[in-house]
């Protein structure tokens, strides 16, 4: 029987599997960067798992030798972790143990996704988010306007906060029509008015790490703190500036009590993060990131001598000497910090510091490295998105447990996987 099928069949249907594949990971792509924001830390773990375990069993165990090395700085945070874990509460040390992990995983699944959608099109995902999550934001004050009059830690409870797509979508946004894209990205024929509505769901957000994330993410994609070069000393110089005018302008006032203002938390930003044995009940609330540190600290160094080494395990809980209500509940031992340099010090010691901050600083040299052997608009892009990202959870980290973040941080830390992915590429193209 003559064979009356189409020539076309068998060059189309890898090409629609292709498409299939592409449009799969966009999704996933969308998940890391809107919903796990908003959605538990459980949940985002659970997702994680069954995209890897899904990768690992589609191909057979065979995994890129760049995604094991970006997961050994965790391995070794979590083996140096059980080194002094014993005799600590195994639900606590389990606890921890996914805390380091799981950002790993998050970062694996950026790597993949990238990889299979390319830098454009990530760049729309992320600008498509950063303006669907600052529809729901600004949606918010339509329906109820009255939240912008109230006090500022009111209004955050009932917008909420920690949104890091819009700061990133921003400052993608922002560059779009410098790297010759031009039509080849739809959005840029629409990026005044993206721009003004990024920027004004940002300004409700009435968060200095959001704020300071975008101006971080932006100066990057511009070409600051990507090297040291003139980009660079002005955006930090105009930084600092901006910093130094508010706190000497910014009136008592603003600073405390129900009349803070966002200009107030700015200029009392250094105060609130100082390690400090604070006695008074209000001086603790309006300082806890910093009392909490300095108890962090004074847990620390009650250890062995080993454990000033290593740390005291994962599942060593931080004695605050009273019981505090937090998250709606009270506690007298806390295991999770907002300084998550302080968290690393006490679960693994200087050695678990030591490895975070190597993995920093290959990041940032990587990424200045291939800035300067960029041989197209796309590498150059992908350089400046990575150490922007770096840079946000360096800075992170330090207020809000950053890089071990399991909600708000969640889309920076998948950007750096995707950033590490377009660059690997690109070098093998």
């Amino acid at each position: 029987m003559r064979d009356t099928s189409s020539p076309m069949t068998d060059i189309e249907s890898p090409r629609s599997a292709l498409l299939h594949a592409k449009a799969g990971w966009g999704v996933v792509a969308i998940v890391f960067l809107t919903l796990t924001e908003v959605i538990p830390a459980e949940v985002t773990t659970l997702i994680v798992a069954i995209v890897v375990l899904g990768v690992i069993g589609y191909r057979r165990g065979r995994i890129e030798r760049t995604v094991i090395w970006l997961a050994l700085p965790f391995a070794l945070l979590f083996s140096i972790g059980l080194l002094a874990a014993r005799g600590n509460p195994p639900v606590a040390i389990l606890r921890d143990a996914w805390y380091v992990l799981r950002v790993a995983g998050v970062i694996a699944v950026g790597y993949w996704t990238a990889g299979h959608i390319g830098l454009r099109r990530l760049l729309e995902l992320v600008i498509v988010s950063g303006v669907a999550v600052s529809l729901w934001q600004l949606g918010q004050i339509a329906v109820d306007p009255s939240v912008l009059v109230e006090n500022i830690h009111e209004a955050r409870r009932e917008l909420g906060s920690g949104y890091f797509a819009i700061p990133m979508a921003l400052g993608v946004c922002s560059v779009v029509h410098r790297f010759g894209w031009g039509r080849r990205i739809w959005f840029v024929n629409f990026q005044v008015p993206l721009l003004l509505l990024l920027t004004a769901a940002l300004a409700v957000t009435f968060s200095r790490s959001q704020l300071i994330a975008a101006a971080l993410i932006t100066s990057t994609m511009y070409g600051a703190f990507v090297r040291l070069n003139l980009r660079t000393i002005i955006a930090g110089t105009t930084m600092i500036g901006v910093f130094l005018v508010i706190i000497v302008t910014t009136p008592a006032s603003e600073m405390s009590g129900s009349g803070i203002t966002l200009r107030g938390k700015f200029a009392r930003s250094f105060t609130e993060i100082a390690v400090q044995d604070y006695t008074t009940m209000p001086d603790i609330n309006e300082n806890w990131r910093g009392f909490e540190t300095y108890k962090a600290l004074q847990t620390y160094l009650q250890g062995t001598a080993k454990e000033k080494v290593v740390g005291r395990g994962l599942g060593t809980a931080v004695d605050l000497g009273f019981e505090m209500k937090l998250g709606g509940g009270t506690f007298e031992r806390i295991t999770n910090l907002h300084n998550g340099y302080a968290f690393l010090l006490v679960k693994t010691g200087p050695f678990g510091l030591a490895v975070v901050c190597a993995f920093f600083m290959v990041l940032l040299i990587a990424a200045a490295r291939c800035s300067v052997t960029a041989r197209d608009a796309d590498s150059l892009a992908a350089a400046r998105l990575m150490a922007g990202a770096t840079w946000v959870l360096i800075l992170t980290t330090l207020v809000i447990d950053g890089l071990l973040n399991g909600t708000s941080v969640v889309p920076v830390q998948f950007l750096l996987g995707c950033s590490i992915a377009l660059l690997g590429r690109e070098g093998h193209d």
